[in-house]
C-alpha cells in the first residue's frame, strides 16, 4: 500500500505531516521518504507496520504529551502538558489521555488504514474525497476548531463538521507528539492562566524536517511542564534553570538557541559573515506560527504569525558573530526597582517582555523608548560593550555612520549627567516630531553646562554634543530620528548607571 500526504497550507496541518514522518520513518514494516512537497509511505508489511507504529505511539505520548511529578505520598504521576487540547483522565491508577488514538491505539490504527478509499464526501482539511470516517473534527484533531459561531463556527455548521478523512485526522492528532514543538505554559492565577506554542511555518516539508532536526534536541527536555526554553540563573545554591519571563522572551531566547546551534556547528573557514548568514538562512524558519492557548473548559485557540524580517536575522547573526547573545546579554540583563533598591519582578518581567517584542519586531523606536526614566527606576546591569553592538549593526551601520558610535556614547553620557535633575528636557528631546523641536530641547540641555561648577564640569565633554547636533543638521529624511533615538538609549542607560551607583554608595555609607 502507498500513500500520499500533500503539503497543506496550515500551520498545524504541515508540521503534523512532518511529525507523521519522524514517528514512521524508522519503524520495521514500511518505507517512509519526505520531499518538499509531500510525503510517501509505503507500507510493505501490514500487520508488522501497524504493531510497530502502536508501539511508538504509545512510547511517545508518555515522553512528549505528558511529564512527571511527585505527588504528596512520593509516589510518581503522569500530568498531560497546559497546552495540549486533549480530555485526559484515570485508567489503571494512572493518567491516560481519553482520545481513541492514543488509549485504542492499534484498534483506531487499523481503523484508519482500512479506510482509505475514495468516495463521495469531502474533507473539510484537505479536500480529499473519502468515503468513511473514523472520528468528527474536533480540537484534538485539530485545535482551531471553535464551538463559537462567531469565530470559525465549524462545530456549530453540523453538515460539514464531521467531513474529516482519516489521514487529516491521524496527522491532526499526531502533531501532539512534535517533540519541536516550543510551549511557554502560565500556570498562575485564572486571569494568567493559558499557554503559548510556537511552530514554524515553512511551505517546505524537507528544509521544515531539518529545521526540526537541528533545533529539537537544544530543547530543554521533554519533562517540563511550564516550557521547553529555559534561562539560567546564578543563586546561592548554585546555577538553576528557569523559564523565561514570558512569550516573547521565550521566542526571542529560542530564536537565539537557534541560530546558535547552526553556528555552532560551521567550520572556522565558514566564520565570515555572508557564510554564516546563508548558512542561516538554509536552515533557519523566518515565519513561525503562535498559538495562544486559554485554560480551562471552553479553549477557544487565537492565532497569531510571526514572520522575521531579514534584517532582523542578519542582526542575531552578526551580534552572535561578535560574541553578544541579545537575550542573554541585553534583554535578560535589564531590570526596574521598586522600594528600597530591590527588584520589581511583576514590572521586570514586561520590561524585558516588551524589549524582547521590539527586537523581534525589528522596532528601535519603541525599544529606545522603553528605557527612559519613569518612576519605577529602570537598570542596566549589563555590559555597555554588547549594548554598543547591538546600535551599531542595528541602526548605525544601516545609516552608513559606524564611526559615529563613540560620539553617540560620550553625548549620551553628557547628557545624562546635564539632565539628572531636568528629565523633561530629556522627554523632551524623545518626542520632538521635527529637527527644530529636537533642537529647541536640545539647546536647554546645553545651556546646562554654564550653571556647572569646575569639579562637575570635568565629568563632563562637549564636544560630543557639537558633533552629534552637527550630525543631525547633515542627516536627511528621517535618518535624524534613528541618531536620536540612538543617543536617548546611551542617555536612558547612563542615567540608570549612575542612579544605582550613587544609591549603593549612599548605602554603604549608611552602614
Amino acid at each position: 500500500m502507498e500513500i500520499t500526504l500533500p503539503i497543506q497550507h496550515d500551520p498545524w496541518m504541515i508540521n503534523g505531516i512532518e511529525t507523521l514522518y519522524t514517528l514512521v520513518e524508522d519503524i520495521e514494516g514500511c518505507r517512509a521518504r519526505i520531499h518538499h512537497d509531500h510525503l510517501e509511505i509505503e507500507i510493505l508489511n501490514t500487520e508488522m507496520f501497524l504493531r510497530n507504529f502502536a508501539d511508538k505511539i504509545k512510547s511517545m505520548q508518555d515522553l512528549v504529551i505528558f511529564c512527571t511529578k511527585l505527588d504528596d505520598k512520593g509516589q510518581k504521576r503522569y500530568v498531560a502538558k497546559d497546552f495540549v487540547l486533549i480530555q485526559y483522565g484515570k485508567a489503571e491508577k494512572r493518567n491516560v489521555l481519553k482520545e481513541k488514538l492514543y488509549i485504542d491505539t492499534e484498534q483506531r490504527l487499523n481503523e484508519i488504514f482500512s479506510n482509505l478509499e475514495p468516495g463521495d464526501k469531502m474533507c473539510v482539511l484537505c479536500g480529499r474525497m473519502f468515503k468513511k470516517k473514523v472520528d468528527n473534527l474536533k480540537q484534538a484533531v485539530y485545535p482551531f476548531t471553535t464551538k463559537i459561531r462567531s469565530l470559525s463556527g465549524v462545530r456549530s455548521m453540523k453538515e460539514y463538521y464531521s467531513n474529516i478523512c482519516p489521514l487529516c485526522y491521524l496527522t491532526g492528532t499526531l502533531e501532539w507528539l512534535d517533540r519541536g514543538i516550543v510551549y511557554r505554559c502560565f500556570v498562575g492565577p485564572a486571569s494568567r492562566r493559558y499557554s503559548v506554542v510556537l511552530l514554524p511555518f515553512e511551505m517546505d516539508l524537507k528544509k521544515l524536517n531539518e529545521a526540526k532536526k537541528r533545533y529539537k534536541h537544544g530543547l530543554n527536555g521533554t519533562d517540563q511542564q511550564v516550557s521547553n526554553v529555559l534561562r539560567v540563573i546564578t543563586t546561592k545554591e548554585g546555577e538553576k534553570s528557569i523559564p523565561t519571563e514570558g512569550e516573547n522572551t521565550t521566542t526571542l531566547k529560542f530564536f537565539e538557541d537557534f541560530i546558535s546551534r547552526i553556528m555552532g556547528d560551521l567550520k572556522e573557514e565558514q566564520a565570515e559573515f555572508d557564510n554564516l548568514l546563508d548558512t542561516v538562512e538554509r536552515t533557519f524558519c523566518k515565519q513561525w506560527s503562535m498559538l495562544i492557548i486559554p485554560s480551562g473548559t471552553v479553549k477557544n485557540v487565537k492565532y497569531r504569525s510571526l514572520i522575521l524580517e531579514d534584517e532582523t536575522v542578519a542582526l542575531f547573526v552578526e551580534l552572535q558573530r561578535e560574541g553578544t547573545q541579545v537575550y542573554r546579554d541585553i534583554v535578560e540583563k535589564l531590570s526596574v526597582m521598586g522600594k528600597q533598591r530591590r527588584i520589581s519582578y511583576d514590572d521586570t518581567n514586561d520590561l524585558r517582555e516588551n524589549a524582547a517584542k521590539y527586537i523581534i519586531e525589528g522596532d528601535f523606536r519603541k525599544f529606545s523608548r522603553i528605557l527612559l526614566p519613569k518612576k519605577k527606576e529602570i537598570s542596566f546591569f549589563g555590559s555597555i560593550d554588547h549594548l554598543d553592538k547591538l546600535i551599531h549593526f542595528w541602526r548605525l551601520r544601516k545609516m552608513g555612520l559606524d564611526k559615529e558610535l563613540e560620539n553617540l556614547k560620550k553625548a549620551g553620557q553628557t547628557l545624562a549627567r546635564l539632565l539628572e535633575s531636568h528629565l523633561s528636557i530629556l522627554y523632551a528631546m524623545d518626542k520632538a516630531k521635527n529637527k527644530q523641536e529636537f533642537f529647541r530641547a536640545f539647546e536647554q540641555a546645553s545651556k546646562r553646562l554654564i550653571g556647572l561648577d569646575a569639579k562637575e564640569r570635568e565629568k563632563v565633554y562637549p564636544v560630543p554634543l557639537e558633533d552629534v547636533a552637527d550630525l543631525i543638521i547633515r542627516s536627511d529624511g528621517s535618518q535624524w530620528k534613528e541618531i536620536r533615538d540612538a543617543l536617548i538609549v546611551y542617555a536612558s542607560v547612563y542615567l540608570a548607571k549612575m542612579k544605582f551607583y550613587r544609591d549603593k554608595e549612599a548605602k554603604e555609607g549608611d552602614t
